[in-house]
């Protein structure tokens, strides 16, 4: 016999039930707004449990450009706006766009994909708003070495 603990982990990692939860979720939070990270957990949820590359990539994105524009409304370099900007949740965004980018840099006639473009331009902003995160400046390195731009990586 299981013990509730050990239910409780199994249905946690049944995809079944992480889709009626976040049914459930996204149906409470209709009346306030869908937040980023609800979409970041739904953008979790279509790659790991669907595989669905092109939603992933998309809910993302609308997670990116959600929590940037709730940003922008507050006053820059505030307190609030410090705390409100949340950047482990953006670094999160921008690992999770970098899992369909590979490890190689890109020859000179593949293209780039729209998962290295929407990372590098979310690293850049964010590297100027925390100049001092070293996350972001590896990953940015990352981003700019699958690029094929190897200068850029370097300095970064």
């Amino acid at each position: 016999m299981r013990s509730p603990a050990q239910s409780q982990t199994r249905r946690a990692a049944d995809p079944a039930a992480a889709k009626d939860h976040m049914e459930f979720m996204l149906t409470s939070a209709e009346a306030v707004g869908v937040s980023p990270e609800l979409i970041f957990l739904q953008a979790l949820l279509a790659w790991r449990a669907d595989k669905n590359r092109d939603n992933h990539v998309k809910m993302l994105v609308q997670c990116k450009k959600k929590q940037l524009q709730q940003v922008s409304a507050l006053g820059r370099n505030t307190f609030k706006w410090f705390i409100d900007l949340n950047p482990s949740l953006l670094l999160s965004v921008c690992e999770e766009l970098l899992l369909h980018c590979g490890v190689t840099p890109l020859t000179s006639t593949e293209s780039v994909p729209r998962a290295l473009k929407e990372a590098t331009s979310l690293l850049e902003t964010i590297s100027t708003y925390l100049e001092g995160s070293l996350h972001a400046k590896l990953l940015l390195g990352r981003c700019q070495f699958i690029s094929a731009k190897f200068d850029k990586a370097t300095v970064t």
